[in-house]
């Protein structure tokens, strides 16, 4: 294999090896991995912006920044204002963090080689091999993803996919945590999916915002206009005859 290398000069990063050899990750979670660490230090990071920054869908944007997460490279916190919700920080880490949640740590002490110890090939004997075939132990269950809490109050509970559809989905999605949160501090009310809660309340709200008529859509423009037709004038409106003019 051949690799044809620029002089760097200008416009290039420098990065640690460890997550690029991290056989736990993909090549997607590898590759934003390094867009995300050519960024400035002080750089926003917003789900929406990276979805319309590559050729990924919206989705599978979600997806690797949940891995990310998961195996400690990128850290999302809940962000307050003045004691209220505030949104999410994100924050990302060269190498994983020490609080991350997933057990499989990668190894950051060497990096990978080509030189890796072969598996050991003793075979236990047909006696020491165990003849019981009433094994009746199941496989583990899959691990069910995480919920996090969120909101003021701490009642909207959403996994980490959840969240991220809820961020690309919706707008208004801070909105749509924050009605739900203080509803059920108000209420007492439980609900077994929160995601879908949400998700439903916010379809019915559209259903119910009526379309205008041509005649209202009218009346609504020149309404507009007269509206600025006033302040243009300097908020000066005289009555001639009848009329009002500016």
């Amino acid at each position: 294999m051949n690799i044809i290398r620029v002089k760097k000069e200008t416009n290039y990063t420098v990065l640690d090896n460890t997550f690029i050899q991290d056989t736990t990750l993909s090549w997607k979670e590898k590759g934003l991995m390094c867009y995300l660490l050519s960024l400035p230090d002080d750089w926003k990071i917003n789900v929406k912006d990276l979805h319309n920054r590559s050729a990924n869908g919206r989705d599978a944007t979600a997806t690797i920044i949940n891995k990310l997460i998961e195996h400690g490279y990128i850290k999302r916190t809940q962000a307050r204002d003045g004691g209220k919700f505030g949104g999410y920080d994100y924050t990302v880490h060269e190498l994983p963090y020490t609080g991350n949640p997933y057990t499989d740590t990668p190894d950051t002490d060497k990096p990978y080689t080509d030189n890796q110890n072969l598996p050991s090939t003793n075979v236990p004997s047909t006696d020491e091999l165990s003849t019981n075939h009433n094994n009746n132990s199941e496989p583990p269950k899959p691990k069910k993803p995480v919920k996090h809490k969120y909101g003021e109050y701490n009642h909207v509970l959403l996994t980490d996919d959840q969240l991220s559809k809820l961020q690309l989905d919706y707008p208004n999605w801070e909105f749509m945590i924050k009605n739900l949160d203080e509803y059920i501090e108000m209420k007492g009310a439980k609900y077994k999916n929160h995601y879908l809660t949400m998700k439903t309340w916010e379809r019915k709200n559209k259903k119910k915002e009526k379309p205008l008529s041509a005649i209202e859509k009218v009346r609504q423009q020149t309404s507009q206009e007269e509206t600025d037709n006033f302040f243009n004038n300097g908020g000066n409106m005289i009555e001639t005859d009848g009329e009002v003019v500016g």
